[in-house]
């Protein structure tokens, strides 16, 4: 057991549990998946919330902490690897999503509200993109920075039952900050793309939609364009909704996909299922971290942070 779970894990059994649960969810064990968890490895709770606070965005500080958003307290949350939670940053009043850090060392995070786009969150705040063409965005949702520094990033704009329409003028797609600021939309192949993730060679894209069956593979071009969209890997059925949310990405290429039915696993040889661990919440997205980046922390919208110890490590270089 890590530092972080060792000092957290009676913390938040104690603080506080989910509402409508009589108690914490419950953990659960991994199967075998051979060069990325060994068989019987816990999924360990090690903190609670109240679901209606929200969950997303985990990413690796540089100096192995963890930090996550509870997007609807309108917080960034802190776990150092004392094991001791803190309110990293308020965002109050807008919500902050995904979070990552660029090569220049800034916090930057999928922003909604005044502005709505990606902003830099630390050390100073700053815009770097609150419209495309004149247009605002609708719902930026996850990203991810390449070496070059620039910033890939989705919006799902598009209705959703529940919920306000997004702003008028506002198209879902995959768009790109340049590292000098220039802004692209690289791709709108995808209706709703939510989660988005890079191979470690960067030359390959994954999005996933929450609607979908299949996580979308494209390729990336030399001026940072994508093209040649396909289906990759298959979190469900054809015609079955796979929840596909948050990806996150080792460095042997797998890719891990937070779903219905806990993480999926899937090898960068065409996309082949390599194993699920299983979770009794849905997950919402996920990130390696810890010093030797061989931990992997899920963080759950219906108010839960896990941790599990895998053999395979992140991709060093990227926060996420």
């Amino acid at each position: 057991m890590s530092a972080i779970a060792a000092r957290l894990t009676t913390w938040s059994l104690v603080g506080c549990v989910l509402i409508g649960q009589s108690g914490p969810p419950p953990e659960t064990t991994a199967p075998e998946i051979p060069g990325v968890v060994a068989g019987g490895t816990t999924l360990q709770l090690i903190q609670t919330w109240d679901p209606s606070l929200g969950g997303e965005g985990p990413v690796a500080m540089p100096d192995g902490s963890v930090l996550f958003s509870q997007q609807n307290a309108r917080k960034i949350i802190k776990i150092d690897e004392a094991g001791m939670v803190s309110t990293y940053l308020d965002t109050a009043p807008n919500q902050v999503l995904a979070l990552a850090y660029d090569l220049k060392g800034r916090l930057i995070g999928t922003h909604r509200g005044q502005p709505t786009g990606v902003v830099v969150l630390a050390p100073m705040r700053s815009t770097l993109a609150d419209t495309f063409e004149g247009q605002p965005f609708g719902r930026p949702n996850d990203l991810v920075v390449d070496r070059k520094g620039g910033v890939y990033f989705t919006d799902n704009s598009g209705p959703r039952p529940g919920q306000p329409p997004p702003p008028p003028g506002s198209k879902p797609g995959v768009y790109y900050i340049r590292p000098d600021g220039q802004l692209l939309r690289v791709s709108d192949a995808l209706p709703q793309p939510n989660g988005i993730q890079l191979s470690p060679d960067e030359k390959v894209m994954y999005v996933g939609a929450g609607a979908a069956s299949f996580v979308t593979a494209l390729d990336v071009q030399a001026d940072a364009r994508v093209s040649n969209p396909r289906d990759f890997a298959q979190v469900s059925e054809p015609g079955v909704a796979g929840g596909a949310d948050g990806m996150a990405m080792d460095a042997a290429g797998r890719l891990y996909v937070a779903a219905n039915g806990g993480i999926k696993v899937f090898s960068p040889r065409g996309g082949q299922p390599l194993g699920t661990i299983p979770m009794s919440v849905k997950p919402s997205n996920l990130a390696f971290a810890g010093r030797d980046r061989k931990t992997l922390f899920v963080v759950s919208a219906r108010g839960a942070l896990y941790q599990i110890v895998t053999q395979a490590e992140g991709v060093k270089g990227r926060a996420k």
